[in-house]
């Protein structure tokens, strides 16, 4: 069963991918002092130390004062603590 905040984030991507999801090259790193996920979704990140997948958020939920990383272990990691991002790769093609 997918979690339901998946759910939510999958839902919302399908209604409002920003304008460069399709330029973005699914596999190369992106710093984020560059540019920042313009959607909530599942990212593979970097803190300088190790790989781990976590969702961005956008100032959500309301009570925290700005966007954050929301990891499997359910830690919220403020966006200045990853270095850098990249959308997951794209599923191989038969």
């Amino acid at each position: 069963m997918i979690p339901r905040r998946l759910q939510v984030i999958r839902l919302f991507k399908e209604d409002k991918i920003d304008s460069d999801h399709n330029q973005i090259d699914h596999n190369k790193w992106i710093a984020c002092d560059d540019h920042l996920p313009e959607y909530s979704d599942v990212f593979l990140v970097n803190n300088g130390k190790i790989i781990f997948e976590a969702i961005y958020l956008h100032g959500y939920p309301n009570k925290l004062p700005s966007n954050w990383w929301h990891t499997k272990r359910d830690e919220y990691i403020p966006e200045n603590e990853i270095t850098h991002w990249m959308p997951l790769p794209n599923s191989p093609e038969d």
